[in-house]
């Protein structure tokens, strides 16, 4: 019976997950306005941090009590470094 609470629980965070990139590509241009150059975090379907550095943002997703693995973070850089490949 464990196994299957298990299962159940990690269908749910996956499905959540979903949801929360789902709705990261929904705001995209938004955040990109809103926070250029800053790393952001979304969980459960909203903005919960953002800042410039990855650590920071970090920070204040654990100030918060959100578990680190269940936030999506993202790096608006502006002017990315182009890459040859």
């Amino acid at each position: 019976m464990q196994d299957r609470a298990f299962v159940e629980e990690t269908k749910a965070l996956l499905a959540q997950a979903n949801r929360d990139a789902d709705y990261f590509d929904s705001i995209y241009e938004q955040v990109l306005e809103e926070h250029p150059d800053e790393f952001v975090a979304v969980y459960h379907g909203k903005v919960v941090a953002a800042h410039k550095t990855y650590e920071g943002v970090v920070a204040e997703i654990k100030r918060q009590g959100i578990r680190v693995d269940l936030a999506i973070i993202r790096d608006f850089e502006t002017n990315p470094i182009p890459l040859a490949l």
